[in-house]
């Protein structure tokens, strides 16, 4: 019976709830003597699954994925950009941010570069030239384009990695549980773990939790939905971002979402273990693998940038608003 309760629950937290449904009806009439054990999962896969034909019903929302790429990886873009167009609740519009100057891993991408010509077909691509500010690309450009718009509502977008191969329930995943918390929802993050004097090394970060939580740090990969209310201003300062966070734009969204009172909610908190225990990348070889930032700067074996980056955002955000993550988690009680 463990073993079919997982998978169920697995299904219900992947928002198949007509398949997390059945699982738990059949343990139900192998085990009645524990019904009272799965009648909560039961209903509540009734009624987002009422709430999933409401939908399909209604117009569907407006989602934008935005992502970016470097120039050793462009030759295997085009299968993830493929995924991102098979999906069963599509978006918009799909950014691609890159830039012809080189920064960090990036050698830059030529206008006139071969490679893009594959790109053509896909209907919901939108190629944005932008000036190369390594992971920022991936976030920055949307949001400074949301702020200089005269905007009547918020927007949803999703950022997405350039070696992720993502399943056709993905955006639907993601924003049935951003319905149904009002929060970042991220597949992939980590939980930011605190004692009394100041947030602990990320070596000591646990995995993350499937509820809403300030201490929840969405990662990428995998994916992660906001919404453009979530932010201020102050968030597209890509100067103090990269002297803060060169390499680390995961903690510099964190951080301002965090200080603007949203929480997270991790939805498989086992793939930030292995790239087996997430969705599939394009190329698993060592090669390709090991041309990445996370490789090159936010590892632990890399020097363990994201522990100064921690340490230069607490600073930072205490002196200019008073406050910071630690203060925000201390009063959640996720400090030990």
């Amino acid at each position: 019976m463990l073993i079919s309760t997982k998978e169920a629950n697995l299904l219900f937290n992947r928002g198949e709830y007509e398949q997390a449904l059945a699982a738990y009806q059949r343990i139900e009439q192998e085990y009645p003597d524990l019904k009272y054990i799965f009648t909560a999962n039961i209903e509540l896969c009734k009624k987002f699954i009422i709430k999933s034909e409401i939908k399909k019903n209604s117009e569907a929302p407006e989602i934008f994925i935005t992502l970016t790429t470097i120039s050793d990886r462009l030759n295997r873009l085009l299968p993830v950009l493929e995924s991102l167009h098979k999906q069963t609740l599509l978006p918009k519009k799909i950014y691609l941010n890159i830039s012809e100057e080189a920064y960090l891993l990036d050698k830059g991408i030529r206008k006139d570069d071969p490679r893009l010509a594959s790109f053509i077909k896909l209907p919901l691509l939108e190629i944005k030239w932008t000036k190369n500010t390594g992971p920022f690309r991936k976030i920055i450009p949307f949001m400074e384009g949301f702020f200089s718009e005269d905007k009547t509502k918020d927007k949803i977008f999703i950022t997405v990695d350039d070696d992720t191969l993502y399943p056709d329930y993905f955006i639907q995943t993601l924003y049935d549980k951003y319905l149904e918390h009002d929060s970042v929802i991220a597949f992939r993050g980590r939980y930011i773990t605190a004692n009394s004097s100041g947030i602990n090394p990320y070596s000591n970060w646990e995995l993350g939790k499937t509820v809403a939580t300030m201490n929840n740090l969405p990662t990428g990969k995998d994916g992660i939905l906001y919404s453009t209310k979530f932010f201020t201003r102050d968030f597209v300062d890509i100067n103090a971002a990269i002297e803060l966070t060169p390499t680390a734009d995961d903690l510099w969204i964190k951080w301002h979402c965090g200080l603007n009172g949203v929480k997270s909610v991790i939805l498989n908190p086992e793939a930030s273990t292995s790239d087996y225990k997430s969705f599939p990348v394009v190329d698993y070889s060592a090669e390709y693998r090991d041309v990445s930032l996370f490789k090159a700067h936010n590892s632990s074996a890399s020097g363990g940038k994201n522990d100064i980056s921690t340490k230069n955002l607490e600073k930072y955000f205490l002196k200019k608003y008073g406050y910071n993550l630690h203060t925000l988690c201390e009063k959640e009680g996720g400090v030990m």
